[in-house]
């Protein structure tokens, strides 16, 4: 906050509701089949780009400005839409949200728990899940709790600053380092290895085709029975 505000940049951070909406809209996605099935559970959507640029989030900022010439008409607005609309906010974050996922996990029948299609579910024990999910439920009380007190509810962005140094080095200790990455990882890396093979293959088809094809072209004259055996 600090540096964006001397170099005049509009700061984009996540604890306000449009900033990750806005960074997942950026965001390329595919769906994938995970390599050990082929039902529909086995697929998982993969963040394979991100347009990372500052033009959006400017216009964002500038919109949000601009309300300010029109708090009058806002103030028609019932509360009731407005709640509506941060409840579809809160909603809509659910999907791929793996705090979310582990939370559902207390109430789904361990026999098809699997069938959620979780990677974590495989190397992660279900006691170190559990544990995990519900420290991470107490300390959103708590944070929810500060909000509610007055006076105190100004240390709210202290509080969620403190959550870096607890993810980087108290939960490791806690829980061990693997166990903490997989059960926090938001999203896959993109295959590289696999999405460079696949555009190489349909690079190859594509060559192949055009090749085909003027080799028909060329042998036009040998009539359409012996293009129709090269093609």
């Amino acid at each position: 906050m600090l540096v964006t505000g001397l170099l005049g940049i509009p700061p984009v951070n996540g604890l306000i509701p449009q900033a990750p909406l806005h960074t997942d809209s950026l965001c390329e996605k595919e769906w994938r089949t995970r390599p050990a099935g082929h039902s529909a559970h086995d697929k998982v959507e993969v963040i394979t780009h991100c347009h990372e640029q500052r033009v959006s989030g400017l216009a964002q900022a500038v919109l949000i400005g601009l309300t300010l010439c029109a708090l009058t008409v806002l103030g028609y607005i019932p509360i009731a839409a407005l709640d509506g609309l941060f409840i579809y906010m809160g909603i809509a974050s659910f999907g791929g949200n793996s705090f979310y996922q582990r939370l559902v996990l207390f109430i789904t029948d361990p026999a098809r728990r699997a069938a959620r299609g979780l990677d974590f579910l495989d190397g992660v024990p279900s006691g170190v899940v559990r544990r995990y999910t519900a420290l991470q439920l107490l300390i959103l009380a708590c944070i929810f709790g500060v909000t509610l007190v007055p006076y105190a509810n100004c240390l709210f962005p202290v509080l969620i600053a403190v959550l870096v140094p607890l993810r980087i080095v108290t939960l490791p200790k806690l829980f061990g380092r693997e166990n903490v990455d997989a059960l926090d990882a938001d999203g896959n890396a993109p295959d590289l290895a696999r999405h460079s093979a696949d555009a190489d293959g349909a690079a190859e088809g594509t060559v192949g085709g055009a090749a085909a094809g003027t080799i028909c072209a060329e042998d036009g004259e040998a009539g359409p029975g012996a293009a129709t055996e090269v093609v």
